[in-house]
């Protein structure tokens, strides 16, 4: 989910806390997968997780952590998001502190 797959090798004969999980969830496929968001907003307020709907209100992930960000000029921040919402095209709306506000994913790192 994280990208982290490509460290470690879940056929070597080293035992590890979690391993078989992990090996579960190679062979089933993910579900989820982090992502980066971009915010139209220029301040945020985040104290807990924030869900992120699609145009019908439909789930697509949750808002991990985010911030301002002078380079883009809007809050960026990452998000665990839904396989089938993961492509960079794909917008959102979120609300915080009772206002909605619309966003977009895109891909880690950030361009």
């Amino acid at each position: 989910e994280c990208g982290l797959d490509k460290y470690i090798n879940l056929e070597s004969n080293i035992e590890f806390l979690g391993k078989k999980a992990l090996q579960k969830i190679k062979l089933e496929g993910i579900k989820r997968k982090l992502m980066g968001v971009k915010i139209n907003l220029k301040k945020i307020n985040l104290t807990s997780e924030l869900k992120l709907v699609d145009e019908n209100r439909k789930t697509i992930g949750y808002l991990r952590s985010a911030v301002y960000s002078p380079r883009f000029k809007m809050i960026v921040g990452i998000a665990m998001i839904n396989l089938d919402y993961c492509n960079d095209s794909q917008n959102f709306k979120i609300n915080i502190n009772n206002k909605e506000v619309s966003g977009s994913v895109c891909g880690l790192p950030m361009n």
